[in-house]
């Protein structure tokens, strides 16, 4: 009965040290894990911040890339505002500034400066920056830039107007001349000024009106003994035709 109350004990001993050391193991696994997972989650953030940094590089190179010189210029806001991706309220906005927040400003376009605030690359209307002498001077210069630039648009596409008009009147005086030297070999030198000053006289002929005038609305013909009579119709006025010349007109 002894022998085996202490078989029990040494069972139940050995049992229990076998159960701690499953539970031992099982802990150093999980242990092991969460030191894996650790590893894994320093290894994204460190990916994600690596991510940012070379955002932040094309950020600086596009940003830099539309900065005519690389002289920069220290201000801070006058009040909170949104700092725009692009000089435009129809642009996104990339973040507040704050009130006193530093800027390092590089350009001036559209009313707003291009700027730099804390690592971010974008766009602050300027009426919300606190003006300096050489913000002062730096609106002006692109002021007067971008005024020369449209005064010399104006120029070129007055230019071109005057050039086209000009194109234009020397193809109409061509096509005087053309006509008048027609009339000239049909009518002779007297009669074609008269017809080119749109004058009617007796004694011209039918075509000569019709060179004058141009067709009339209406004509009403008859034909006699005496020959061909015709009345041609203008808007105020009738024409008299006798054998196809002006014999008189009337004026309503």
């Amino acid at each position: 009965m002894k022998y085996i109350l202490v078989l029990a004990l040494v069972l139940a001993i050995f049992s229990g040290y076998a159960q701690n050391k499953g539970i031992t193991k099982l802990e150093a696994e999980i242990e092991r894990y969460s030191f894996k997972i650790t590893q894994h989650n320093k290894a994204v953030l460190s990916l994600e911040d690596s991510i940012k940094d070379l955002q932040a590089q094309i950020d600086s190179l596009k940003f830099y890339s539309f900065t005519p010189t690389n002289k920069t210029f220290v201000s801070s806001m006058k009040v909170s505002a949104k700092l725009m991706d692009e000089p435009s309220v129809l642009g996104n906005a990339i973040r507040m500034l704050r009130e006193d927040e530093s800027l390092e400003i590089t350009d001036y376009t559209n009313d707003y400066y291009r700027v730099k605030a804390g690592g971010n690359y974008g766009f602050v209307l300027a009426s919300l920056v606190k003006e300096t002498d050489e913000l002062y001077l730096l609106q002006k210069t692109k002021m007067s830039i971008e005024e020369q630039e449209a005064n010399e648009s104006f120029r070129q596409e007055q230019f071109l107007i005057q050039k086209k008009r000009e194109e234009k009147e020397k193809e109409t005086e061509t096509k005087s001349e053309i006509r008048k030297k027609s009339l000239i070999e049909k009518f002779g030198k007297v009669s074609a000024q008269k017809i080119l000053d749109e004058k009617i006289w007796l004694g011209m002929t039918d075509k000569m009106a019709k060179e004058s005038w141009g067709n009339p609305k209406d004509i009403n013909r008859s034909i006699g003994s005496w020959g061909a009579h015709e009345q041609w119709i203008y808007y105020d006025t009738y024409l008299y035709f006798e054998n196809g010349k002006l014999t008189s007109w009337q004026e309503n």
